[in-house]
């Protein structure tokens, strides 16, 4: 049970040690959250400032054209002067004609201005793009980091539910082990109950053993007995004596039969005492066998009868 509890612990502390491990994951996974948002806050502020630019040069085109108007009204302005002018001096009419050719001179040269500014505002237009481009390319980038990162951790998810399965089964092998243990137990408890059975079948045996020498001994000393009344009775002449003998004889091997017995019993009582013995010193407690305290007191007598 202590190695069962310290393993639960150990699974404990793998499971803390993973929330742990999660809650760092969600906290970096909020910081890249957050890091997303900055950056679509950045695009958007771009967006504002190419939009501003464009606007900034629309109104620099609008406040060249309103410079030409000007220009030209006080150009107009100027021939109508000049016109007066004219009319007064014919005698400037080749200086007029130059100032026209300098005037269209100057128209082309406005022109030129302005295709190059075109030329720069689609230069920056360009560098826009390309800058997009890039930033469209680094958030590609950043997509498939995050994909990988989702990746492994679909991996390391998968290894924790692997570590998991593998604790369990460690925990199955150990409750089949017990079982097995339980069961052996059980099977030397069945052994003993048979072993403690043969041993009161024995010692019921043994008792009908004793029975039986106490009726044999019952039997001898009726016959000494009769023998005693016998042995009184002599003026009854030879045939008493006959009798007498007969009797004696019968005893006799009676008697024999009974020591034969006796001797076989106080055999099998004996091994029967080592076999309780050496179970005893075992750890079981020996079992007590019936008359053998009886047999005992009966052996001396019956040995004694027999030397008679």
């Amino acid at each position: 049970m202590l190695g069962v509890w310290c393993l639960l612990l150990v699974v404990l502390e793998f499971w803390c040690l993973l929330l742990a491990v999660l809650e760092g994951w969600c906290l970096l996974l909020a910081a890249l959250g957050v890091w997303c948002l900055l950056l679509a806050v950045l695009e958007v502020w771009c967006l504002l400032l190419a939009v501003l630019e464009c606007w900034c040069l629309l109104l620099a085109a609008l406040g060249v054209w309103c410079l030409l108007l000007a220009v030209l009204d006080v150009w107009c302005l100027l021939l109508a002067v000049l016109e007066g002018w004219c009319l007064l001096l014919a005698v400037l009419g080749v200086w007029y004609l130059l100032l026209a050719v300098l005037e269209v001179w100057c128209l082309l040269l406005a022109v030129l201005d302005v295709w190059c500014l075109l030329l720069a505002v689609l230069d920056v237009w360009c560098l826009l793009l390309a800058v997009l481009e890039g930033w469209c390319l680094l958030l590609a980038v950043l997509g498939v980091w995050c994909l990988l990162l989702a990746v492994l951790e679909g991996w390391y998810l998968l290894l924790a539910v692997l570590d998991v399965w593998c604790l369990l089964l460690a925990v199955l092998e150990v409750w089949c082990l017990l079982l097995a243990m339980l069961e052996g137990w059980y099977l030397l408890l069945a052994v003993l109950d048979v072993w403690c059975l043969l041993l009161a079948v024995l010692e019921v045996l043994c008792l009908l053993l004793a029975v039986l020498e106490v009726w044999y001994l019952l039997l001898a000393v009726l016959e000494v007995w009769i023998l005693w009344k016998c042995g009184k009775h002599e003026m009854f002449g030879g045939k008493v004596n006959e009798n007498q003998n007969s009797i004696q004889e019968e005893m006799k091997s009676r008697l024999k039969s009974g020591n034969t017995c006796c001797h076989s019993v106080q055999n099998i009582l004996s091994s029967s005492f080592l076999s309780s013995s050496s179970s005893s010193s075992l750890g079981a407690e020996p079992p007590l066998i019936g008359g053998f305290g009886l047999l005992n007191d009966i052996l001396p007598l019956c040995s004694v009868l027999d030397t008679d």
